[in-house]
């Protein structure tokens, strides 16, 4: 009956996920992983909302059900702290990802999607440790930054968010990259409107970056946008259509070679998404100040994934 689905974490990210997944039209099977004790409550509240989810089933630390999984969403770790960058935390959540799916007889088929930060490091640690495909491995990466920068931007010109289409890609963080050579407004590029002047980008592009900082100034940190990028992904991965995305994967010899890396590592750069699963695209027509830019965050990266073979 329908897919079956791991929840890893349950905290503030696994909680709104949860909640989208059993309210969403999908017949699935959900299994939350979180051993703490003080959750108990929460698991039995779950299961007295099941009698209005039909469609649904809800099971609770399942180990088997976890390596049958047709996919995994990855919520668990240690989350940073105000302020601080979201590779502080790279040690004690590699640490958990390695415990969690190394030498673990996985569904060859499974399809993890990383949001526990930073999530770049964590995508890389999935495939490293899970040792599925890379393409079926992917973290939000700049999904979320590429919203927001959206958002900001048409904040800033006084226009409706949903006719601004940004594209950031890179770090999931300090050093992400804004593509204003592909980000548009109306379909045409921002460059063409004096709507978007360089004093508005730039405040644009400063929010975007602070966002998570101001959200923690009265919450634990972002959950409801985060979990709406990862289910969103979800649902492109059951789609038959296909799906243009920023989010982290493990990048191609063509990116490699753009970038000038000599090893692999992941980060955010654009993807196609269906039902068939993940496609890297082509590097894209980047002005040399945006790829000398994305170098240098990649540059960042790799400094935090050498554990990658």
């Amino acid at each position: 009956m329908g897919k079956k689905i791991t929840v890893i974490g349950f905290g503030n990210v696994g909680r709104a996920l949860v909640n989208l997944l059993l309210g969403s039209n999908h017949k699935i099977r959900l299994n939350i992983m979180d051993p703490a004790e003080r959750l108990s409550g929460a698991f039995l509240d779950i299961q007295h909302a099941l009698g209005m989810q039909p469609e649904k089933r809800v099971y609770f630390n399942d180990d088997e059900f976890f390596l049958d999984s047709d996919f995994v969403f990855f919520t668990a770790g240690v989350p940073g702290k105000h302020g601080a960058s979201r590779l502080s935390t790279v040690v004690d959540n590699t640490t958990l990802v390695r415990n969690i799916f190394e030498r673990k007889k996985l569904n060859p088929q499974m399809f993890v999607i990383a949001i526990t930060n930073p999530v770049d490091v964590i995508t890389a640690a999935i495939i490293q440790y899970s040792e599925l495909p890379a393409k079926q491995v992917l973290g939000t990466g700049t999904f979320l930054d590429s919203m927001r920068f959206s958002f900001y931007l048409a904040k800033e010109a006084q226009v409706d968010y949903r006719d601004v289409q940004a594209l950031i890609l890179g770090e999931h963080g300090t050093s992400c990259v804004p593509i204003l050579s592909r980000s548009s407004f109306k379909g045409e590029l921002l460059h063409q409107y004096q709507l978007f002047t360089q004093e508005k980008i730039d405040a644009a592009i400063n929010q975007t970056i602070n966002a998570a900082y101001e959200i923690r100034k009265t919450e634990p940190g972002t959950s409801t946008a985060a979990s709406h990028c990862a289910f969103r992904l979800f649902e492109y991965l059951t789609d038959s259509e296909e799906h243009q995305v920023a989010v982290s994967v493990l990048l191609t010899s063509e990116w490699l070679q753009l970038l000038e890396l000599e090893k692999t590592i992941c980060m955010s750069v654009p993807a196609i998404l269906s039902e068939k699963g993940v496609s890297i695209m082509e590097p894209l027509k980047l002005t040399e100040d945006e790829r000398l830019h994305l170098k240098m965050s990649a540059q960042l990266l790799s400094e935090y994934q050498t554990f990658l073979k």
